[in-house]
């Protein structure tokens, strides 16, 4: 039996709820941080469960209190495995998007820094629970749980269906980004975010391809580029089946003109995330998948022909930035090896773009020198291919000295290639004030020191 809480809406009950939200915010700003006796943290609990009520409105302000209570380190351990703090969000905000709760029934001091916690949870499709957790604590929130021994199968099969409540959330971002690749040229730019948000960064994808290519989310990012620039069409067939495990798909391509067939896929989700990406070896697809990843790379190495005199390959045009920004790391080293670098990748011809004017190669080399000198660098956050050839770069900048505070944030860059190398750069809308106060903070430092130069040789 499914017992969900279905009370009546109370639009006055709520407004007290919100004032009760409220004031748990305000005791956890004030403790959760600064004070680790037992009492407070205990009172922290009973707060979390008096708002987590399996009500639209909790569920709403659940990812809020979520953190509130638990550490980011947080591991909550059942049979079958453990959840980090990523996957347990996900796992219990699909569970309480669906009315899913738990009712405090006692809390308990153990008298050894660890709290034990009686739970009659209330899981959308299965029985409800009765449930002994042990809570452990660090700096003043629950770092790890576990159920007592005899709860522990009951323990683990709930939190399973909670992750197979989360995997078909994710399931339903993955037809969303399937259905991005009708055969528009705009697919990619409108997939992209559905791709970051379900897809692991550390993700493996597993075929029989020779080429290096398409094996992990960086390049899964440049094939779906290329996918979209050719204006191919991906169709997400009826059947996909999601459990706590995995996600399992068939879908039908359209490639350069022709019909592939449906290719049936497995995904393994982890903590929320894609993490694991192959054909589906319980059936004969393996061909087919590799068969769809190496024509799709065919078609990406004839852009990459039209676009590089050298014939240098996509993958290998932006493996060389991401390499670059790994050295220029805003360590002393990085600023003697800086101009070695920054001519591995910029051509001579270079042009930066920011208001107000450009930078060539020698300005933009003595602007970058400066920048490494002080400590100055960015951490490459994205980098993949446009339909028109170009670059999208985001980049996150930290500058030094009175600017710091303005650049620290994202930027996001358009890089154009020649001969294998970035040879202009601008900004799109959204990141040209930083990009431009950067710019006018760096130059005239080098030339300022060019003059002092001249003056001294001049005395």
């Amino acid at each position: 039996m499914v017992i969900l809480n279905n009370s009546v809406y109370d639009p006055t009950a709520f407004i007290d709820r919100l004032s009760i939200s409220s004031s748990i915010c305000s005791t956890f700003s004030q403790n959760s941080y600064m004070n680790n006796n037992m009492l407070e943290q205990m009172q922290i609990i009973r707060n979390y469960f008096d708002v987590i009520d399996g009500s639209p409105e909790a569920a709403e302000y659940f990812k809020e209190a979520f953190e509130k209570l638990f550490h980011k380190d947080v591991v909550f351990q059942y049979p079958e495995g453990e959840l980090n703090y990523d996957g347990t969000v996900a796992a219990f905000q699909a569970a309480s998007n669906k009315g899913g709760y738990a009712d405090l029934v006692d809390l308990n001091d153990n008298g050894d820094g660890t709290a034990t916690l009686t739970l009659t949870i209330y899981t959308p499709g299965i029985d409800n629970i009765t449930s002994h957790q042990i809570a452990h604590f660090r700096d003043g929130k629950v770092v790890r749980v576990r159920a007592i021994d005899s709860d522990a199968n009951d323990f683990g099969k709930m939190l399973q269906q909670c992750i197979s409540l989360s995997n078909k959330e994710v399931a339903k971002k993955y037809a969303k980004m399937i259905a991005c690749f009708d055969g528009s040229p705009d697919a990619y730019s409108k997939a992209k975010p559905l791709i970051d948000d379900i897809f692991d960064r550390d993700l493996v994808i597993d075929h029989g391809v020779e080429q290096k290519v398409c094996k992990d989310l960086d390049g899964f990012k440049e094939w779906a580029a290329a996918f979209s620039a050719k204006q191919n069409v991906a169709i997400l067939e009826e059947g996909m089946e999601v459990t706590s495990v995995f996600l399992r798909v068939a879908i039908q391509n359209i490639v350069d003109g022709v019909d592939q067939g449906a290719v049936s896929q497995i995904g393994i989700i982890k903590d929320g995330k894609i993490v694991y990406w192959s054909a589906d070896s319980s059936t004969s697809d393996e061909m087919g998948f590799d068969h769809l990843i190496s024509s799709v790379a065919a078609q990406g190495e004839v852009m990459s022909v039209n676009s590089s005199k050298k014939s240098q390959s996509m993958s290998e045009q932006l493996q060389m930035v991401r390499d670059y920004f790994d050295v220029i790391n805003g360590s002393p080293e990085a600023a003697e090896c800086f101009s070695e670098a920054f001519s591995k990748v910029h051509h001579k011809d270079l042009t930066v773009e920011f208001p107000g004017g450009e930078l060539n190669y020698d300005d933009s080399l003595a602007a970058f020198q400066t920048i490494c000198n002080n400590g100055g660098y960015a951490d490459l956050v994205d980098i993949h291919w446009n339909s028109d050839g170009t670059a999208a770069m985001t980049l996150k900048v930290h500058m030094f000295g009175n600017l710091s505070s303005d650049t620290d944030k994202l930027s996001h860059r358009v890089i154009h290639f020649r001969d294998g190398k970035v040879v202009r750069v601008h900004t799109i809308d959204s990141s040209v004030e930083p990009f431009g106060l950067m710019k006018q903070q760096c130059i005239p430092i080098p030339k300022q020191k060019t003059a002092n130069k001249y003056a001294n040789t001049m005395a």
